[in-house]
């Protein structure tokens, strides 16, 4: 195994390793600060722990994959900076909306969150990820608030 061979092989490790740990920050923090359900229906907790759950499985699944050496043929290239930022900035965000959910209510977090996915990561303009970044919200507020009753973190204007 040559010397790049052996980066792409810790490399592959500790961003499984990230996973994992994403997934595990995830399912506890969701855990520990929402209802898993509600009286009659599925709680703010539900989704964000399971998904939680999930990233750790494929991070699992990853590092076994690794560990079989079933990634180090398809690696050809070292990652460009800009991939890396744009990964650093979508854990950041995502980050972010696990923590201002409870403060700011879940609408107004995914707004700030899709606004700034749009912005830093897609490089769109501040009026377009504005206007993306509000539609998107109000459809996922309409269809798991209003339709399927799941109800999200309220903020300080109360939705």
């Amino acid at each position: 195994m040559d010397r790049r061979e052996k980066w792409f092989h810790k490399g592959n490790y500790i961003s499984s390793g990230l996973v994992v740990l994403l997934g595990l920050f995830l399912a506890i923090y969701a855990g520990t600060h929402y209802d898993y359900m509600d009286k009659y229906s599925l709680g703010p907790g539900f989704y964000p722990i399971w998904i939680g759950v999930l990233l750790v499985v494929v991070g699992l699944i990853m590092i076994l994959q690794t560990k079989k050496g079933r990634f180090q043929e398809k690696q050809k290239k070292v990652p460009e900076i800009a991939s890396v930022k744009r990964l650093l900035t979508f854990g950041v965000l995502a980050i972010m909306v696990l923590v201002l959910a409870t403060e700011l209510g879940m609408v107004i977090t995914m707004v700030l969150f899709l606004f700034f996915m749009n912005l830093l990561i897609e490089k769109h303009s501040p009026l377009y990820s504005l206007v993306v970044g509000i539609l998107t919200s109000a459809a996922i507020y309409v269809v798991f608030h209003m339709i399927f009753s799941i109800n999200f973190p309220k903020g300080i204007l109360g939705f």
